[in-house]
């Protein structure tokens, strides 16, 4: 990739992926550093995502890079040093419970509650950048819905 397009493609998308990594670390520090963990990959790729899938290509990136850094911090974190409230967070997930819940669900269904909730695209739209059928996005949105709703009822019942 040219100088002057990965300037250009990381001026274009280098906040939407920042967005979803916040929302999948809930840290501000540890996502500016995953969003340029992407942006390093795309700059090393041997060849380089076709313009069409491009923006897919870095979610995904972004997804794996996300789950990566989950699963290293789970053996460096001890109970204390989880946050009691999200960092940036939209108003709808501003209760820690909302994210200790979204946190559970596979990544997959933590991209499509993103891509829909938070930045608002549509089921199509959502599909193609996760890389899914439309039919099976909408079946994963709703099945990780269900699953907060009743992992959120669970908890306020105890």
């Amino acid at each position: 990739m040219e100088p002057g397009e990965f300037e250009h493609v990381y001026r274009e998308h280098c906040d939407r992926v920042y967005r979803y990594c916040v929302f999948r670390t809930n840290s501000a520090a540890d996502a500016e550093d995953l969003a340029a963990d992407v942006f390093v990959a795309l700059m090393n790729a041997r060849r380089p995502p076709r313009p069409d899938y491009l923006l897919p290509w870095l979610y995904r990136v972004a997804q794996r890079k996300c789950a990566t850094h989950h699963r290293r911090s789970l053996r460096n974190v001890s109970v204390a040093d989880v946050p009691d409230s999200p960092v940036e967070s939209p108003e709808c997930w501003s209760d820690s419970a909302t994210w200790q819940a979204t946190a559970k669900l596979p990544a997959t269904q933590q991209l499509i509650i993103y891509l829909r909730v938070i930045e608002g695209r549509a089921f199509e739209e959502i599909s193609e950048l996760a890389g899914k059928r439309s039919g099976a996005t909408k079946m994963l949105y709703y099945r990780a819905m269900k699953s907060l709703r009743l992992s959120l009822s669970e908890e306020g019942a105890s």
